[in-house]
């Protein structure tokens, strides 16, 4: 019974899940620049034939550069706050999972935006992708913090304003689903709303 408990202690080990997620952000956030096309077929005589193809670019590479920042706060917020967690079970773990088959899925909602910034259905993808991540991220966060998964030294105040920058992040990524059906295109600028968002979270939760 002893040697099945330190067997099962030694596979829920959260140091082995960090790696696993680092792994799959570090792979996603890699291949990210491969959603980037350089138009095909071009007569290139000249600077201004590459000019202007770039300027086409503009809107991929916009989405190119929200994806990455997008992925980063993502890995930040989590890795950060995996520091506050003393141990894992295997629900746990199994949200994770999910969680990172949908963080697997962003080079390939990032390149259908990038190919296809000015058609509703591609960007509502981005949108809706980027909306299930924030939403498993809250969830992971309930799940610790329900099942006592969380230190018990970490500050009441300071699990609030985790929670409250999670659900904000899932408010941004609605907005922007719904700024779709307006602006396809510019509704990729409401994501840069969590950032003053965050910081007003964390100005109300100081300790």
């Amino acid at each position: 019974m002893a040697m099945k408990e330190r067997i099962n202690e030694n596979f829920l080990n959260k140091n082995r899940l960090g790696s696993l997620i680092d792994g799959v952000f570090a792979t996603c956030m890699t291949i990210l620049v491969l959603t980037i096309d350089f138009p095909p077929g071009l007569d290139i005589k000249d600077d201004i034939v590459i000019a202007n193809a770039v300027m086409k670019m503009i809107p991929q590479i916009l989405i190119y550069f929200t994806a990455f920042g997008l992925l980063s706060l993502f890995w930040y917020l989590h890795h950060s706050r995996f520091e506050c967690i003393k141990r894992i079970d295997k629900q746990f773990i199994i949200i994770n999972v999910i969680w990172l088959m949908f963080i697997a899925l962003i080079p390939f909602s990032t390149s259908l935006s990038g190919d296809y910034p000015y058609l509703h259905t591609a960007v509502f993808v981005f949108h809706i992708n980027f909306f299930i991540l924030s939403a498993f991220l809250f969830l992971l966060w309930f799940y610790a913090v329900k099942n006592n998964l969380i230190d018990e030294k970490i500050d009441k105040k300071m699990i609030l304003a985790n929670r409250d920058i999670k659900i904000s992040m899932i408010v941004v990524c609605l907005l922007a689903l719904a700024f779709s059906f307006i602006s396809p295109p510019l509704s990729i600028l409401v994501y840069f709303l969590i950032i003053p968002g965050t910081q007003i979270i964390k100005f109300f939760n100081k300790p």
